[in-house]
């Protein structure tokens, strides 16, 4: 183990109650856990040294706190911390606690990255379109203006203020792109030297319609609320530079969850943050697929799609049915806001049906009617698709949830 790891492993086994009880000594000796694993026994995962917290975390974890004040996804519960949601992309919400002093850590080595590529890059020359502040209003240009004339004052005030990067879903930026191709207006080549896209895979598509547009690098940050960034595609190669000043990251085969330890062979993604306490995420399973490959002398990370079985027909064409189900998930996850569930899964039953399967709760209803409206007004098809509810009874969840089943499988014949 590097003296990062260590430090972390002897920290958890003397405080954190799930890890001292398993009597661990090496990070090899940890269970890998997800985010239903972590929702479910909350109270384990948080360290003693917080156990005066713990309650009044653990209640917000289970959505047990209505009046708790909520902002771009964050809660204030306590002075020195702020509760995260997760955006859903795995299918399942989740909220988890950093204390103020562990974002700090975990923001400096984002902005050395960044410096390293870019030295005059800075705070004032960085415009974000996701994880705003605290109490900050979201601009409505960004996602749900359909007006390009307002649209574009976004970017033009960006020029105003020498913004040289841009961090954003990729899905957002492309959207602006083609409004303003279709609304006849210039190219805005020059400006930005970057754009940093987060949040949803980058597709080849994607990256070369940010650069060409605005004649800028693309560099895609790949991470998760959980533990922040883990890496950095810098050069569009899909090769992942590990961010290692503030994440482990190991491939576990599927089934035995032993470590892949070089190129050729596709593990399960377990990222381990080295910083965080209040709440220490170890052996993390964010759902990812990937292989190490070697580049420059050193081991970076290759995600993969998902499988046959997991691609989605749309317009005629397949495309990653995960991946536009996630989308489907945070635009309704930032209407409705936090639902705690335990499972959610999408299967496509014909060209334009799919049904949703959603585990029973308190919200599981208004989940459904909320993606309904999702994808009837956000033109993700030509043709109207129709979704059908299916609700997972309290008999059934616990086996379902043991399956683990993708967030999104097809029952039809490829064409």
């Amino acid at each position: 183990m590097t003296e990062p790891v260590a430090q972390l492993i002897e920290y958890v086994s003397t405080h954190v109650p799930r890890y001292r009880r398993l009597g661990i000594r090496d990070i090899r000796q940890v269970p890998p856990s997800c985010k239903a694993d972590i929702m479910k026994e909350m109270p384990e995962y948080i360290s003693d040294e917080f156990g005066d917290s713990r309650q009044r975390l653990v209640s917000l974890v289970r959505d047990g706190d209505p009046t708790c004040e909520v902002s771009n996804s964050q809660l204030k519960p306590l002075p020195y911390v702020v509760v995260e949601q997760t955006s859903g992309t795995t299918g399942i919400q989740g909220r988890f606690p950093k204390t103020n002093a562990e974002r700090a850590k975990l923001a400096v080595n984002i902005w050395k990255h960044r410096r390293r590529i870019d030295p005059a890059v800075s705070t004032d020359a960085l415009l974000s379109f996701v994880h705003l502040p605290f109490g900050s209003v979201e601009d409505q240009r960004v996602e749900h203006d359909p007006d390009p004339v307002r649209v574009r004052t976004l970017y033009e005030d960006a020029v105003r203020r020498r913004i040289r990067w841009l961090h954003s879903q990729p899905r957002v930026v492309c959207r602006h792109i083609r409004m303003f191709n279709e609304a006849g207006f210039e190219r805005l080549p020059g400006f930005l030297r970057f754009c940093e896209t987060t949040g949803e895979r980058l597709s080849d598509l994607e990256r070369r319609t940010i650069s060409e547009y605005f004649g800028c690098g693309v560099i895609n940050q790949y991470g998760c609320t959980e533990t922040w960034a883990i890496g950095y595609d810098n050069h569009g190669r899909g090769e992942i530079e590990i961010l290692g000043d503030s994440v482990y990251v190991e491939l576990l085969r599927p089934g035995t969850l032993e470590p892949v330890e070089g190129p050729g062979e596709i593990g399960l993604v377990a990222v381990t943050s080295l910083h965080l306490r209040l709440m220490p995420i170890v052996r993390y399973l964010n759902g990812d697929r990937a292989e190490w490959i070697a580049a420059d002398g050193r081991p970076r990370l290759r995600l993969h799609e998902d499988r046959q079985s997991n691609m989605l027909l749309l317009n005629g064409e397949l495309v990653p049915g995960a991946g536009a189900m996630r989308v489907w998930l945070n635009i309704a996850y930032a209407s409705l806001g936090y639902a705690h569930l335990e499972f959610i899964q999408f299967i496509q039953t014909s060209e334009l049906g799919i049904t949703v399967r959603i585990g029973v709760c308190p919200k599981g209803r208004a989940l459904f009617d909320e993606l309904k409206r999702v994808v009837s007004e956000g033109g993700f098809s030509r043709k109207p698709i129709e979704l059908t509810y299916e609700e997972v009874t309290a008999e059934k969840l616990a086996s379902e949830v043991r399956l683990k089943k993708p967030l999104f499988i097809t029952r039809l014949v490829p064409p």
